[in-house]
């Protein structure tokens, strides 16, 4: 059996670990032409290019800030708030033709904030603080400022000049069209993304290998300890019917394999049983019918060889007592009674021989329709003294049976409970009949002395008999009869306590 439960190992070895190999090569022939979809040197110049025209425009967004703040450091209403040091009343008028939402803060020369003016943005405009505004002091020249780390806002700064000196300055602020903004930010993390790739990319076949690894070892570990319990469920049972059939193999026809499973091998296993116990049932009949034609041959080979002397020698013992003339009275009485015991001893020997011959020569069962309490009924006239209790069902079917051989069935099984019972000295005999369908069953009861344990299994052997008297042929001529008739006979028994006999025959 471990060579089933090796090869059924090597097999599932085998189913789990060869597909890994292929599976490797092409997962990773799919992998690395994955990377070299991705990192395609045209790939990486595309990215570039955007980048590129992505800063370009944003170049474009600035110089175009630059000149609307140049544009609005000129403006009148502006020079003139940071003069007087007064708010803007309304939108300026430079800011007319401005389309995107804005603002505009003015300062004065000492860095005040003395005027705004804004629109609404999508975003907050960046906070101005004043060691921001220090440096723009003594800034000449307008220029883009980096004020707040929002793209989607540009400010510049730009001095405002009255009559040449410079009394203040503004930081105009421009909000930039939203889906440059996003195009931009795009751009700028796949272009990160790929750079960051493209060095890591010897490190993701690395992971990529260990990744396979870590995942498909655990797989297979599993697949092996599922494929050992598989092949030892497996082979277990068939190792028990190996060993079944290696018992029965040795001659031990009461082995029985344990198998309890409902599958296939479980349906195997009691089909095994259910084989063995007709085969031992068959045994047993073959050996049963064999021990049967020996003690029939021998009791016809005995009946013939006492038989044949019987008659010479009760003639010639009767004609000794009648050509005696009787001349001595004390003799004559001694040969009467000589003779008289010769010829009954010789009359029992003809008794045991019409037994060896029944025995020997048992008809066939002449089948007519019998009616079984009534049969009883018959019978137990017979016995009318006798201490007979009668308890017969009224359902009980008519059968076909032969009357007479049952009749001799019932009177012997009547006779040896009757015998127990005289020899206890009390008790009973009970017979009773029921209809168990298919068959109708007949009890036999004493309440006499039993049979011990292990008698009870000769007890239907032929010239087996716990009587002093007999040949011990009564009980084995009974099941033989309720045999041939197709039906069983049993007997349950307790020293001291009786025995009762059950017998069956099937209901046509």
């Amino acid at each position: 059996m471990k060579r089933i439960r090796t090869k059924l190992l090597v097999s599932i070895l085998a189913i789990t670990l060869l597909p890994v190999f292929p599976l490797y090569f092409v997962v990773k022939s799919f992998f690395e032409k994955s990377l070299e979809v991705g990192f395609n040197p045209k790939v990486e110049s595309a990215l570039d290019n955007a980048r590129h025209i992505s800063q370009v425009l944003f170049a474009k967004f600035k110089k175009e800030t630059l000149k609307e703040v140049q544009a609005i450091a000129t403006s009148e209403e502006i020079i003139a708030a940071a003069l007087h040091r007064r708010d803007l009343p309304a939108k300026p008028e430079v800011l007319a033709t401005f389309t995107r939402p804005s603002r505009i803060l003015i300062y004065d020369r000492q860095a005040k904030l003395v005027g705004t003016y804004q629109t609404p943005a999508r975003v907050p405009y960046p906070p101005v603080y004043q060691p921001q505004l220090q440096p723009m002091l003594h800034e000449q020249h307008a220029k883009i400022l980096d004020v707040g780390s929002s793209p989607d806002l540009i400010s510049a700064f730009a001095p405002l000049r009255y009559r040449g000196q410079k009394v203040g300055f503004i930081i105009y602020s421009k909000e930039v069209e939203a889906p440059f903004v996003k195009a931009t930010r795009e751009i700028v993390e796949v272009n990160q993304m790929f750079k960051t790739l493209a060095i890591v990319r010897e490190d993701l076949q690395r992971g990529f290998i260990l990744a396979f690894f870590v995942v498909y070892v655990p797989i297979a570990i599993i697949s092996l300890a599922v494929g050992y319990l598989f092949s030892k469920k497996i082979s277990a049972p068939i190792r028990e019917l190996a060993r079944g059939t290696e018992q029965i193999a040795a001659g031990n026809w009461n082995y029985r394999v344990k198998l309890t499973s409902q599958d296939e091998i479980g349906r195997l296993g009691r089909s095994f049983n259910v084989m063995i116990e007709k085969i031992k049932q068959q045994q047993d009949q073959v050996v049963a019918l064999e021990k049967m034609a020996v003690w029939r041959e021998m009791a016809r080979i005995m009946a013939h060889e006492i038989k044949n002397p019987l008659t010479p020698i009760q003639l010639t013992v009767q004609q000794l007592k009648d050509k005696y003339p009787g001349d001595d009275p004390a003799y004559a009485k001694l040969l009467n009674e000589c003779t008289g015991i010769i010829i009954d001893e010789i009359k029992n020997l003809q008794k045991l021989v019409r037994e060896f011959s029944d025995f020997a020569r048992m008809p066939k069962p002449q089948i007519s329709e019998c009616n079984l309490n009534e049969l009883i009924r018959e019978i137990t006239k017979l016995y009318a003294k006798a201490p007979i209790r009668l308890d017969l069902a009224d359902d009980l079917p008519v059968l076909h049976l032969d009357a007479e051989q049952i009749k001799r069935v019932v009177m012997n099984l009547i006779e040896n409970g009757l015998q127990s019972v005289q020899e206890k000295g009390s008790g009973e005999l009970l017979i009773r009949s029921t209809f168990e369908k298919p068959y109708a069953a007949i009890y036999v009861k004493d309440s006499g002395t039993g049979i011990a344990r292990e008698l009870q299994a000769k007890i239907f052997e032929p010239y087996f008999s716990t009587k002093k008297s007999g040949m011990g042929l009564g009980l084995a001529i009974v099941k033989r009869i309720v045999e041939e008739h197709g039906g069983t006979i049993g007997l349950v028994s307790e020293e001291g306590k009786g025995a009762e006999f059950k017998l069956t025959f099937p209901v046509v």
